[in-house]
This record gives C-alpha cells, sequence and structure tokens, in this order.
C-alpha cells in the first residue's frame, strides 16, 4: 500500500475591514495561526497581499523545528471562485439566527473552501495523496492539545472524511428554504479532507446546491450546503463525530464530546438514517476498544445501553455480523453485568429478546462457554467496566 502524505491548505482574509463587520481581526487571527504553523505538515496559504509579510514572519519563527514546505498564494478576495456570485448572494437574506460574523463575504470565502483545495490538489506542489482544509484561527474552537498528526495522515481515508455535529435527514432538506432559513449546526467544516479525486465530486455536488441556492431566499454557508450534500450522498463519504471542540482530536477516534456523539446515535436510529447510526456504533466500539473514551462517570450504563440497542437496531439492516456481535455482548451483559446495565435491558426487555431473536441469539439463554471465551478475549477490555 502506499504511504498517505497530506498538503493542508488555508486562507485567511480582512473581512472585518472590507465589510465593517464583527469580525476578527487580522491580527486576532495570525495569533490564531500560530498553532497551524506549527503543523509539521506541507500547508499553502491562500491570502490578500496585505498580509503576506506577517504570514511569513510567522512562518519564520518555527522554521528550525518545522521542516515541511509552506507557499503562500497571493489571491485577492474578489479572486476567490464564488466572488462572481457576490451579486446574487447580495440579494439573498442571512438565515435567521446569523451571528454578525455570517456576512455576504464571509459567504464568499467559506463556499470556496472546496474549490481554492481542488486548485491545491491539481498542481500539488508537494506531491501529496491527500489534501484538508483546516482554517487559519482553528485554535479558536478547537481542541488543539496532543494531536496526532502522524495517525491523521495514516488513517485518511480516499472519500472526502468530514466532521459531523449532528446528521441531517433527507426530510429536513426536502424544503431547501426552510433548512436554510436556520444554521442547523450540522457539520463542522473546519477541518475535512480528501483525495484529487474525492475532492473533484465533492466540489461538483457542492457547486450544484451552491446554484441552486441562489435560487431561494436565505444566503448559505459552506457548512449548510454540505450538509445537504452529504444527506443526498451519505455513502460517498466518511464521517467523524462530536462538537466543534473535537473537529481534530476526534478526527480518527472518539475521544471528547460523548454526549453530543451519544444523541445523534439515538437520533440517527429514530430517523432511519441506519448507515449512520452503524457507522457511530462502531467508532464508539473502536475507541473504547483502544482505550480512547472509558465510561467511568454516572452516564456510562445509559451510554453503553445506547450501542448495545441502537447499534444493534441500525446495523442489522446495514452490517449484519457487526449486529449479530452487539447481540452477543448484550446477551452477556444481561447475565452478568452490572445491575445499572441489566436495568437499563429489562426497562427495554420484551423489545431487545424480540430484537436478538432475528440473528438467532436467545437473550434467556445464558452460555457458559461463550462467557468464558468473552474473559479470555480483547473484548473483556472493552467492556470490562460494566462487570
Amino acid at each position: 500500500m502506499a504511504t498517505k502524505s497530506l498538503t493542508l491548505v488555508t486562507a485567511l482574509y480582512d473581512l472585518h475591514a472590507m465589510e465593517n463587520a464583527v469580525h476578527r481581526n487580522p491580527e486576532v487571527y495570525q495569533r490564531l495561526f500560530w498553532y497551524v504553523a506549527t503543523i509539521d505538515l506541507p500547508l499553502v496559504i491562500y491570502a490578500e497581499k496585505k498580509h503576506v509579510a506577517s504570514i511569513e514572519k510567522i512562518i519564520a519563527k518555527f522554521q528550525s523545528t518545522v521542516y515541511a514546505g509552506r507557499k503562500i498564494i497571493q489571491r485577492e478576495l474578489s479572486e476567490l471562485p464564488y466572488y462572481q456570485y457576490k451579486d446574487d448572494l447580495a440579494k439573498l437574506k442571512s438565515f435567521n439566527n446569523a451571528e454578525p460574523v455570517h456576512t455576504l463575504n464571509y459567504s464568499i470565502l467559506t463556499n470556496s473552501k472546496v474549490d481554492l483545495m481542488m486548485e491545491v490538489a491539481k498542481s500539488n506542489p508537494y506531491q501529496s495523496s491527500h489534501f484538508a482544509w483546516i482554517d487559519f484561527g482553528i485554535s479558536h474552537v478547537a481542541d488543539t492539545y496532543n494531536i496526532n498528526w502522524p495517525q491523521i495522515v495514516r488513517e485518511l481515508p480516499q472519500q472526502v472524511k468530514l466532521y459531523i455535529l449532528l446528521s441531517t435527514t433527507p426530510t429536513e432538506t426536502k424544503n431547501r428554504q426552510f433548512f436554510y432559513a436556520s444554521n442547523r449546526g450540522r457539520v463542522a467544516a473546519g477541518f475535512f479532507s480528501g483525495t484529487e479525486a474525492s475532492l473533484s465530486k465533492f466540489q461538483e455536488l457542492c457547486d450544484k446546491e451552491f446554484k441552486q441556492m441562489l435560487k431561494g431566499t436565505y444566503r448559505a454557508m459552506e457548512e449548510q450546503i454540505m450538509a445537504v450534500v452529504t444527506t443526498e450522498n451519505p455513502k460517498l463519504y466518511a464521517y467523524a463525530y462530536g462538537d466543534y471542540t473535537g473537529v481534530l482530536l476526534n478526527f480518527c477516534n472518539i475521544r471528547r464530546d460523548i454526549d453530543l456523539i451519544m444523541l445523534n446515535l439515538e437520533r440517527c436510529r429514530m430517523k432511519g438514517l441506519h448507515y449512520m447510526a452503524t457507522d457511530i456504533a462502531k467508532q464508539l466500539v473502536t475507541s473504547l476498544r483502544n482505550g480512547y473514551i472509558r465510561f467511568t462517570i454516572r452516564p456510562s450504563y445509559k451510554y453503553t445501553f445506547f450501542i448495545l440497542h441502537s447499534g444493534y437496531i441500525s446495523s442489522y439492516y446495514i452490517d449484519r455480523k457487526f449486529a449479530t456481535y452487539l447481540a452477543k455482548i448484550t446477551r452477556i451483559c444481561h447475565h452478568k453485568a452490572h445491575r445499572k446495565l441489566k436495568k437499563f435491558i429489562m426497562d427495554h426487555y420484551s423489545n431487545v429478546r424480540a430484537n436478538l431473536n432475528f440473528v438467532n441469539v436467545d437473550i434467556t439463554q445464558f452460555e457458559e462457554e461463550e462467557y468464558r471465551q468473552f474473559l479470555l478475549s480483547e473484548d473483556f477490555a472493552t467492556w470490562c467496566y460494566l462487570f
């Protein structure tokens, strides 16, 4: 298998000066940029001419410890791909819960992200297999402590990988005007990745949806566009899950934001988004197995039941092998786990028993040999907090 490599892409534009709006000024963003500047991966930066010198100074501060290439592309806002639609965007309303930062030029800048990535992917100055957008001031919102960049690069999928806050249903996006009337907090676009091939398809779909948005009432930013695109083509993409703060930390494994992820798991199961619910359940089990998360607080039994119950129901439609695995863990837990988890199972006993029968797992029959093998397997380390 070929070694994976990653080029990061970012941009700095002074929207504060352009619009006299409540944007952070460039000095604040340049301080926030220090984290991105220390990442030892190739980086391409789009910026207005007036910022080039100050960005070069920041890069120079870390040249003794950062060896990856840095390339600054001077590009004015008026030269960005979606600036040509400025007049059309000006005719649209801001969405109802827009913050002061969600301005016309902000929409132009954020919706240009994928196109800028594609430009870098086509020229590929550092001969990378993958490309990722990272917001210039991402440390404003993201937890940047102890990010394992070699692991992120090593585990990059061929698909575009996006970070999901809450999943979106086809029913919600059917009425575009209603959906775009608010920012619903579904996708965090501060960091996402792809290959040239997968980004090319993503660019095509985002551009098509952007032009569809122009025919409506509300001016959307890229995260709203991406939510629609991923909902209509869910299997084209790979996903990470969590809240904005975990956009880097959770990109490979779930490490934080468990409350929101569990809410999303339940939501996906109840809304019939079985593909995504199965993916969430698998990532939770993997993160438990690898020690990235540990359920040691009071909600641990409720969370475990969500994984076993909702994960089982959704994976039954998507991955029968994984569903059977969860069914057998549920049976062991019913007979041997802590009484608090047993109570959750008993509260839903008739449904659990009937559901497990579909994969030929009889919850009433305790199998001693199965339990013995479980105690000797790596799965016991995954679920040991329950016993």
